[in-house]
């Protein structure tokens, strides 16, 4: 009953588990970890990763019941999988589908992509001596997310089309930044978004420079509210009234995102839509889950949104 997903590799790298690893300790937490392998949490769903040094391949196997939350997960793998690929130069890997019926045959993503791209509906395998003809749209939906092949197809650049999402927090609330990172890591996969924080600034670079740079060029600016943001003097007093007039003169859009209860509707930002839904702190739900996908669902709808407009008005900006 898992759904499944491998990479292979010519050589795989010793290091690419432990990266995978720290990438997604906040879906780890209290959970086995060990140097080629890891369990991962996410939505009443576990996956286990784990890499096989003598047949360079990392194989992904993810249960639960919801069919919709195992890709989810998936797409959130599959996005830290990504970017750790990109940071290694001259690596050949092969995304590929394993069989449901024969789980020992795997065909690759890249190829079942371009047969879907020239409306081919089968693809031919010869398994068992036998030629069984494969649905090719049913092995892609079946480890995509919906519509995200249609999304990415629609976009004539990979960093053209993506909507720039700033984080407004405090450093006392890094580890729920951190879970807010992780669900939308589904809309980086899709190619909706593009995040920045402040823990991207690089060594030696000016970090105020850099946030005002960001704060400036971002298309979505979420203020992510607790106490301790609005005791922040730079949160509250510089980035939070930045971002209201961005918002005012409609060069930019703010979503509030409550994490903790505080009394914050009296602030600048106060009559903003807030998330997650009724503006109930994400800490307060029995389910924190359900409040970062009732999160992540409206900051999606926010950034289509903005692509449409982007759209009507004659084109996506570089």
């Amino acid at each position: 009953e898992c759904l499944n997903f491998q990479y292979h590799y010519a050589i795989l790298p010793e290091g690419i588990l432990p990266r995978f690893i720290v990438r997604t300790n906040i879906l780890s937490r209290d959970l086995p970890r060990w140097r080629s392998g890891v369990i991962l949490e996410f939505e009443n769903c576990r996956a286990l990763v784990k890499a096989d040094i003598v047949d360079k391949k990392i194989s992904i196997s993810i249960s639960g019941e919801n069919a919709e939350s195992r890709r989810r997960l998936l797409a959130v793998i599959r996005s830290d999988f990504g970017r750790i690929h990109n940071e290694i130069s001259n690596l050949e890997v092969d995304a590929r589908v394993p069989l449901p019926e024969y789980p020992n045959e795997s065909v690759s993503y890249d190829d079942l992509l371009v047969m879907e791209r020239e409306n081919r509906l089968e693809y031919p395998m010869v398994i068992n001596r036998q030629i069984i003809n494969l649905s090719v749209k049913d092995l892609l939906n079946g480890v995509d997310l919906e519509k995200s092949r249609d999304i990415r197809e629609q976009q004539t650049g990979v960093e053209r089309a993506k909507v720039r999402l700033f984080y407004s927090y405090s450093h006392k609330d890094e580890t729920l930044r951190n879970e807010l990172e992780t669900h939308l890591k589904i809309l980086e996969r899709q190619g909706l978004i593009s995040s920045w924080n402040d823990r991207q600034i690089g060594a030696g670079d000016e970090w105020k420079k850099e946030i005002d740079k960001n704060l400036e060029s971002a298309d979505i600016i979420l203020l992510l509210v607790s106490a301790d943001f609005i005791a922040s003097d730079y949160c509250y007093e510089i980035e939070m009234k930045r971002a209201v007039e961005r918002h005012k003169k409609d060069d930019a859009v703010v979503i509030p995102v409550i994490l903790r209860d505080s009394n914050w509707k009296k602030a600048p930002f106060g009559k903003l839509q807030a998330l997650p839904k009724n503006a109930k702190a994400v800490t307060k739900w029995s389910d924190k889950d359900s409040a970062w996908r009732d999160v992540s669902e409206g900051i999606e709808k926010a950034a289509k949104k903005i692509l449409s407009t982007r759209t009507r008005q004659g084109g996506i900006e570089i």
